[in-house]
Protein backbone atom coordinates (compact mmCIF):
# COMPACT_ATOMS: atom_id res chain seq x y z
CA UNK A 1 0.00 0.00 0.00
CA UNK A 2 1.68 3.07 -1.33
CA UNK A 3 -0.51 5.72 0.38
CA UNK A 4 1.02 9.07 0.43
CA UNK A 5 0.48 11.62 3.34
CA UNK A 6 -2.28 13.95 3.37
CA UNK A 7 -0.65 16.72 4.59
CA UNK A 8 3.22 18.35 5.07
CA UNK A 9 3.31 20.58 7.51
CA UNK A 10 6.50 22.62 7.67
CA UNK A 11 7.51 24.89 10.22
CA UNK A 12 11.63 26.02 8.71
CA UNK A 13 13.02 28.90 8.00
CA UNK A 14 15.81 27.25 6.01
CA UNK A 15 13.34 25.52 3.41
CA UNK A 16 11.96 27.40 0.72
CA UNK A 17 10.12 26.17 -2.57
CA UNK A 18 12.81 24.03 -4.00
CA UNK A 19 12.57 21.64 -0.95
CA UNK A 20 8.82 21.95 -1.42
CA UNK A 21 9.00 21.33 -5.24
CA UNK A 22 10.56 18.13 -4.50
CA UNK A 23 8.58 16.77 -1.87
CA UNK A 24 5.37 17.94 -3.97
CA UNK A 25 4.90 14.46 -5.81
CA UNK A 26 5.45 12.80 -2.30
CA UNK A 27 2.13 14.82 -0.45
CA UNK A 28 -0.98 15.45 -0.93
CA UNK A 29 -1.09 18.92 0.52
CA UNK A 30 2.01 21.65 1.67
CA UNK A 31 1.26 23.82 5.04
CA UNK A 32 4.22 26.06 5.67
CA UNK A 33 4.17 28.55 8.91
CA UNK A 34 5.79 31.26 8.40
CA UNK A 35 6.60 35.07 9.60
CA UNK A 36 9.50 36.02 8.03
CA UNK A 37 8.47 36.79 4.32
CA UNK A 38 11.99 36.19 3.02
CA UNK A 39 12.09 33.45 1.08
CA UNK A 40 9.44 32.16 -2.15
CA UNK A 41 7.06 29.05 -0.85
CA UNK A 42 5.79 26.40 -3.20
CA UNK A 43 2.46 25.38 -0.71
CA UNK A 44 -1.13 24.82 -0.78
CA UNK A 45 -1.53 26.86 2.76
CA UNK A 46 0.79 29.41 4.06
CA UNK A 47 0.09 30.67 8.26
CA UNK A 48 1.23 33.72 9.49
CA UNK A 49 -0.51 34.30 12.77
CA UNK A 50 1.17 38.12 13.46
CA UNK A 51 -0.02 41.45 13.20
CA UNK A 52 2.20 43.61 10.92
CA UNK A 53 1.13 46.37 8.43
CA UNK A 54 0.59 44.80 4.74
CA UNK A 55 -0.41 41.24 5.99
CA UNK A 56 -3.10 40.83 3.95
CA UNK A 57 -0.58 41.26 1.03
CA UNK A 58 2.89 40.99 1.97
CA UNK A 59 3.10 37.17 0.68
CA UNK A 60 1.74 38.26 -2.96
CA UNK A 61 4.56 37.36 -4.68
CA UNK A 62 6.27 35.20 -2.15
CA UNK A 63 3.10 32.25 -2.60
CA UNK A 64 0.88 30.82 -5.51
CA UNK A 65 -1.40 32.75 -6.08
CA UNK A 66 -3.52 29.04 -5.48
CA UNK A 67 -2.79 29.25 -1.95
CA UNK A 68 -4.80 29.97 0.53
CA UNK A 69 -3.13 32.47 3.42
CA UNK A 70 -4.37 32.39 7.18
CA UNK A 71 -3.21 35.77 8.07
CA UNK A 72 -3.56 37.41 11.79
CA UNK A 73 -3.00 37.13 15.42
CA UNK A 74 -6.99 35.69 15.25
CA UNK A 75 -5.00 32.61 13.78
CA UNK A 76 -2.49 31.58 17.06
CA UNK A 77 -0.84 28.49 17.14
CA UNK A 78 -0.91 28.32 20.67
CA UNK A 79 -4.70 28.82 22.59
CA UNK A 80 -4.91 31.94 24.59
CA UNK A 81 -4.73 30.05 27.79
CA UNK A 82 -0.74 28.96 27.57
CA UNK A 83 -0.83 33.49 27.58
CA UNK A 84 -2.83 33.24 31.01
CA UNK A 85 -0.83 30.53 32.01
CA UNK A 86 2.88 31.97 31.54
CA UNK A 87 1.66 35.10 33.61
CA UNK A 88 0.91 32.76 36.18
CA UNK A 89 4.50 31.54 36.59
CA UNK A 90 6.95 32.95 38.63
CA UNK A 91 10.27 34.12 36.83
CA UNK A 92 13.31 34.42 38.12
CA UNK A 93 15.58 37.46 36.99
CA UNK A 94 18.98 37.03 34.93
CA UNK A 95 21.63 37.88 37.38
CA UNK A 96 24.13 37.93 34.85
CA UNK A 97 22.36 40.33 32.93
CA UNK A 98 23.23 38.61 29.88
CA UNK A 99 20.21 36.80 27.44
CA UNK A 100 21.47 35.15 24.54
CA UNK A 101 18.48 33.69 21.68
CA UNK A 102 19.21 31.81 18.69
CA UNK A 103 17.25 30.52 15.91
CA UNK A 104 16.87 26.82 14.87
CA UNK A 105 18.26 27.85 11.69
CA UNK A 106 22.09 29.47 12.59
CA UNK A 107 24.89 29.61 9.94
CA UNK A 108 27.64 31.09 11.42
CA UNK A 109 27.56 28.61 14.13
CA UNK A 110 27.65 31.27 16.91
CA UNK A 111 25.46 29.34 19.26
CA UNK A 112 28.06 26.99 19.39
CA UNK A 113 30.86 29.84 19.85
CA UNK A 114 29.30 31.77 22.71
CA UNK A 115 28.40 28.97 25.04
CA UNK A 116 32.31 27.55 24.30
CA UNK A 117 33.04 31.20 25.69
CA UNK A 118 30.55 30.71 28.77
CA UNK A 119 32.41 27.40 29.41
CA UNK A 120 35.64 29.00 29.52
CA UNK A 121 34.35 32.46 31.23
CA UNK A 122 32.76 30.71 34.02
CA UNK A 123 36.15 28.27 34.44
CA UNK A 124 38.44 31.81 34.20
CA UNK A 125 36.19 33.57 37.08
CA UNK A 126 35.68 30.01 39.28
CA UNK A 127 39.70 29.89 39.13
CA UNK A 128 39.98 33.72 40.81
Amino acid sequence: MNKIPDWLIVDHYALDERWEKHLRASVSRIFIIDDLVNRVYNCDVLLDQNLVEGMETRYDDKALSSCGKILGPEYPLLQLIYTELYDRIPHVKDQSGEVRFFAKVERNNLFHIVIEEIIFLKRFISKK
